[in-house]
């Protein structure tokens, strides 16, 4: 479960990094991902921890450092 607060602030957060950096989302992904999956194509899969999801948020900086400063 995720708090949707956060949840909410989080997505805010990321959508004014992006605009105010600039940053291309890059193309549409159009494609069927769980048939990608079963042809033995690489996708990229959300934490199934809170470890996990905590290493990963440590690895990015658009949004650990905005909230490091806020804390």
């Amino acid at each position: 479960m995720v708090n949707p607060y956060l949840l909410g602030g989080a997505l805010l957060k990321a959508f004014e990094d992006g605009i105010d950096n600039d940053i291309d989302p890059g193309q549409p992904e159009n494609r069927n991902i769980y048939q990608a999956m079963e042809a033995g194509k690489q996708v990229k899969k959300l934490p199934m921890s809170l470890g996990e999801a905590l290493d990963r948020w440590q690895m990015t900086t658009s949004l650990s450092h905005p909230c490091r400063r806020n804390v």
